[in-house]
């Protein structure tokens, strides 16, 4: 019933056009018609998507003169949703001129609205005179300075480049006191940074995917905003971070901080600053809630491991006392724990040589978990006689696993019994399959017949 409300919705409004429907045939075809798409992944099985699509086509009625709006079926279409590596359902991308950037705030019309106007507006400032590059340039910890006209080739593909960037350092001037004071050649793309090395000029030719290259290998010491960019930064690519938890109104008390923390330790570290309350689900993967703002924590990621540091009292002198402490390896890790007891059991478990162990990490919010558990409580009962198997379920985004970095939904581990290899389980979530993978890999070998 709900997947048919859901396509009846979209069908409505794919006659008033307040949404392009899109599939793996039509889908580039509508980002070169178009060039700015902001597009659902949906899945008209998931709860999630459900929820979300009301939300998201009264976003789209709102903008609908300012930016399209698109809807792809992740179920009858998978060419596209795999091309984009998309996992999540919902999944929201913003498309534009080759680009794409994720959105992982509220699922609100209003969320919706604010993000894709501040990331489609343009982000590039025209300094007409001296003093305002001046003001420009000092209200900035590092921005970069285009010398050329606003309307010029080279001023296009700037703001084509970093028109996903945040926030807004990047800037336009051709005033001729500001090119002598400066020492600056027309046409030249020119970052300042308040560090000893003080400026840096792109010395190739001021296309887009030069700029673009440019910007990122300069801007990983600043103190990052979060979005699809620090998450792969951090998470994917695995370089230690400090994120400074703030809502948005605490702003011009504690970012400071940070800046000035980046500039002295950016060899060490990165930065980056964000509000839980836009971010729920990353406020579930690191146990912390938003009343619990302002909190600082250092994260690091090494071969799939995730290791946090908690820092609740934010001064300066206190953060500069935790990265040291950091730094000569002082600290302690810091774990959420919602059901204490069943972690524990695991990690009992985990150190038995004669117990095989299968855990189930899921989410509470995850659709697919639901239908796994049952096909585990199938199994559990077909494995009813091998006393030396252990299968449990944990929820990872409550419960932190040492040793463990759970990023996505379900996730099924293995780990025979004397050797304690894990093994990650990617077949069909379904029992038979899984049953199979287990004959497979445990040490003792056992058959159909044995059980």
């Amino acid at each position: 019933m709900w997947a048919l409300l859901v396509l009846s919705l979209v069908e409505a409004f794919k006659e008033e056009q307040k949404l392009v429907i899109m599939d793996d045939v039509n889908f580039m075809e509508v980002l070169h018609e178009f060039g700015q798409v902001f597009v659902m992944f949906y899945n008209p099985n998931c709860g999630h998507s459900r929820k979300a699509l009301p939300e998201f086509i009264k976003a789209a009625e709102k903008l609908e003169d300012q930016l399209k709006f698109g809807l792809i079926n992740i179920q009858t279409n998978t060419h596209v949703p795999t091309a984009y590596s998309v996992k999540g359902d919902p999944t929201f991308l913003l498309f534009s001129d080759n680009q794409h950037l994720e959105y992982l705030g509220q699922r609100t019309s209003a969320s919706f609205q604010e993000w894709v106007l501040q990331k489609t507006n343009p982000k590039v400032k025209v300094l007409n005179s001296y003093p305002a590059l001046q003001q420009f340039l000092s209200n900035q910890p590092r921005a970069f300075v285009l010398f050329a006209s606003d309307d010029s080739p080279e001023a296009k593909e700037l703001t084509q480049a970093v028109k996903f960037y945040d926030p807004d350092i990047f800037g336009i001037s051709t005033n001729p006191f500001a090119l002598k004071m400066y020492e600056a050649k027309e046409p030249s793309l020119v970052v300042f940074k308040n560090t000893d090395d003080h400026r840096k000029e792109l010395k190739l030719e001021l296309n887009r995917k030069n700029i673009l290259d440019f910007v990122n290998d300069e801007k990983d010491t600043w103190v990052m905003d979060f979005n699809q960019r620090a998450l792969e930064f951090f998470f994917e690519e695995e370089n230690p971070g400090l994120f400074l938890f703030r809502e948005e109104t605490q702003k011009t008390s504690f970012d400071w901080i940070l800046q000035e923390e980046a500039f002295t330790h950016n060899k060490e570290l990165s930065f980056c600053k964000l509000d839980l309350n836009l971010h729920p689900r990353f406020a579930q993967l690191i146990g912390m809630k938003p009343l619990h703002q302002p909190f600082a924590m250092i994260v690091e990621t090494k071969q799939n491991v995730l290791t946090k540091y908690l820092l609740e009292n934010i001064t300066k002198e206190s953060v500069e006392d935790f990265i040291l402490n950091w730094k000569e390896n002082k600290l302690s890790p810091y774990y959420k724990f919602t059901n204490h007891t069943l972690v524990s059991e695991f990690q009992e478990v985990l150190k038995n040589p004669l117990q095989n162990l299968l855990v189930h990490f899921k989410a509470d919010w995850c659709e697919h978990c639901k239908k796994l558990e049952e096909e585990l409580n199938t199994l559990s009962k077909r494995l009813a006689n091998r006393k030396d198997f252990y299968i449990t379920s944990i929820d990872a985004m409550e419960n932190d696993i040492p040793g463990e970095f759970i990023s996505e939904f379900p996730t099924l581990v293995f780990y025979p019994k004397h050797n304690r290899e894990r093994i990650l389980y990617s077949g069909a979530k379904s029992e038979e399959e899984i049953f199979e993978f287990l004959m497979k890999n445990t040490p003792d070998t056992f058959s159909k017949e044995d059980l």
